[in-house]
């Protein structure tokens, strides 16, 4: 080894485990991640469909057009999105409900390197079918 080349492999080493670190955090973080927006995206689907459902009972059996209350179709969405635990938002447009979840997921080795989080947001709709 020539002189002034002492503790060079040391400083490779340090810097190997760091990325090594952020790697293994990228994998395990990004999994927790995606299973996060999984749910969140089944979440939003039965809010989607819980508020799709939110039909007038005219609608339905007194034979006329198929539309969808606003109004009550947001709140059947906010409930349901509220019995799992979540917050997010809703949007009517005519029998289709479209609802967005965003969740903010605290992460375990990508914290070590000042990533303390990822936000996952999983959107998905649903609509009312007549003799559905």
């Amino acid at each position: 080894m020539r002189r002034g080349e002492d503790g060079s492999i040391s400083v490779f080493m340090a810097v190997a485990a760091l990325a090594l670190l952020v790697v293994a955090g990228m994998v395990a973080d990004g999994g927790n991640a995606l299973a996060a927006k999984s749910r969140d995206g089944q979440d939003a689907f039965a809010a989607a469909r819980a508020g799709a459902n939110a039909l007038p009972v005219g609608s339905i059996h007194g034979g006329q057009a198929l539309t969808l209350n606003p109004y009550a179709a947001t709140q059947a969405a906010q409930a349901a999105l509220a019995a799992d635990g979540h917050h997010g938002s809703v949007a009517v447009s005519g029998v289709t409900v479209r609802v967005t979840v965003t969740s903010d997921e605290p992460t375990v080795l990508l914290g070590l390197v000042g990533i303390a989080h990822m936000v996952v947001s999983a959107s998905s709709a649903a609509s009312s079918v007549a003799g559905a």
